[in-house]
C-alpha cells in the first residue's frame, strides 16, 4: 500500500470519526449562541481551526449551494426553534448558562 493510501485509512480512522461515535451523521451543526457564550480563548481556537479547515477543504466544496435546516423537537414534537439558539444578536448569557447548569444536573 502506498503512504497516501495509508494516510487516508488512517485519517478516516482518527479522532473527527470517534467524535461522531457510531452515528451515521454526515454534517456538524452548532448554535452560534453556544460558541458565543465560549470564552474568548476558546472562540479564537475555534475561529483558526476553521480557517485551518476553509484553506484545506475551501476549494473542495462544489460551487453548490448547501442549504440546512435546523429542526427541534419537544415531547417528540415539531417545535419552533428556541430563542436561546436562534437569536444570536440579542443572546442572553444567562441563557446559554441556564442550559449549562441544567445539563449538569
Amino acid at each position: 500500500m502506498s503512504n497516501k493510501v495509508e494516510e487516508r485509512y488512517r485519517r478516516r480512522g482518527g479522532a473527527v470519526n470517534e467524535a461522531f461515535e457510531l452515528t451515521y451523521v454526515s454534517f456538524l451543526v452548532i448554535p452560534r449562541t453556544l460558541l458565543m457564550g465560549m470564552p474568548t480563548d476558546g472562540q479564537d481556537r475555534f475561529v483558526v481551526l476553521l480557517d485551518e479547515y476553509d484553506e484545506a477543504c475551501g476549494k473542495l466544496v462544489p460551487d453548490n449551494e448547501l442549504g440546512i435546516n435546523v429542526t427541534f423537537k419537544k415531547d417528540g414534537k415539531f417545535c419552533r426553534i428556541p430563542d436561546t439558539y436562534a437569536n444570536y444578536k440579542h443572546v442572553k448569557h444567562e441563557d446559554v448558562l441556564s442550559l449549562e447548569r441544567s445539563n449538569n444536573n
